[in-house]
């Protein structure tokens, strides 16, 4: 399935809420500059593709790919501040058909929606076409999106800003952990944000129980 329901839309919407309100209670009174964090979040995307003519480079596609995942993150807190709803069709235009596009395409597609970012809000269907640009489906987007959120919540749970927290894991970070989890609970089709959490969970109390 390479769409996302409309409660995994809400989902995400409610994760991103959750994390804000961790770092600020207040963080709707605020004024936090999204927009602009969204669009330089773009502009590094661009970077990890490769722009300068006068430099040989090859694009970092899984780069990219967490860059627009990371723009995602602030594109959706504007949302909450504007009391904006999204339904999860605007995303869905990614299986839309027609024919293939070439990599220049993809780049050129990027710059422009990166470029115009302060108007993703108003055409949010623009999405559909940075997702399809960067070659993530919506279930792509949602997978990537909770494995990060819940690695952020996680961490802060776990004492990430006291220095408590034990980021090395049996000789492995933490977010390769993340990432191995997340897919035996996608082969299990049993992946959410609550059954992540909880592996990270028992994973992790299991590393502090061999180095106590």
């Amino acid at each position: 399935m390479s769409n996302i329901t409309e409660a995994q839309m809400a989902e995400m919407f409610e994760m991103q809420d959750a994390m804000n309100s961790k770092v600020d209670a207040n963080w709707k009174t605020l004024e936090w500059d999204f927009s602009l964090a969204g669009h330089m979040e773009l502009m590094e995307a661009i970077d990890h593709w490769g722009w300068k003519w006068w430099k040989d480079s090859k694009p970092d596609l899984a780069q990219v790919q967490l860059e627009v995942v990371d723009a995602w993150h602030f594109f959706m807190s504007e949302c909450i501040v504007a009391g904006t709803t999204l339904p999860a069709e605007v995303l869905w235009k990614y299986n839309g058909g027609g024919e293939e596009w070439s990599s220049d395409m993809k780049k050129a597609v990027l710059i422009k929606l990166a470029r115009s970012y302060q108007g993703m809000l108003l055409n949010n269907h623009n999405w559909a076409y940075l997702l399809r640009a960067v070659d993530l489906t919506p279930q792509d987007l949602y997978t990537m999106y909770v494995q990060k959120n819940v690695l952020n919540h996680f961490r802060q749970d776990n004492g990430y800003k006291t220095g408590e927290y034990i980021k090395i894991w049996d000789g492995e970070e933490d977010n390769v952990h993340l990432l191995r989890l997340s897919e035996e609970l996608i082969m299990k089709d049993y992946f959410s944000k609550d059954t992540l959490y909880k592996a990270l969970q028992t994973r992790y109390e299991g590393v502090k129980l061999g180095q106590s």
